[in-house]
């Protein structure tokens, strides 16, 4: 999460770093878990092949 300073103002290497701290929404999960699977599916498959 971002840090205020003392002028309530956040400091300008967070912004720049792009270091925002926020909860998920529903659909980014679902995007996300789909996002695992399929890359756990692939990496299995290499390995099955190996």
């Amino acid at each position: 999460m971002r840090q205020k300073s003392r002028t309530g103002k956040v400091p300008a290497d967070q912004v720049i770093k792009g270091t925002t701290a926020r909860a998920a929404t529903s659909d980014e999960v679902k995007v996300l878990r789909k996002e695992a699977v399929s890359g756990q599916a692939l990496e299995l498959r290499l390995l099955k092949k190996a």
